[in-house]
């Protein structure tokens, strides 16, 4: 099943965002992460971000050039 949700996930290398992670994969929903370190797994469907949240320049222009269709 492929599903044309667009979702960004933040604190995926955490426990919780992990486990949210492998379920929207599982699903066939289009994950993005935002990653301190590397992630190390490279799986379809899985597109990682190295950002500092912090830094709203760089936010906006990610958010900008991004069109999801959740964040969690």
């Amino acid at each position: 099943m492929v599903s044309s949700k667009k979702v960004l996930v933040t604190g995926a290398t955490g426990f919780i965002g992990k486990n949210v992670t492998d379920e929207l994969l599982k699903r066939g929903i289009e994950v993005h992460l935002t990653i301190h370190n590397s992630y190390a797994e490279e799986r379809e469907n899985l597109f990682q971000y190295k950002l500092d949240l912090a830094d709203t320049n760089l936010l906006n222009d990610f958010f900008k050039s991004n069109n999801f269709t959740e964040l969690i």
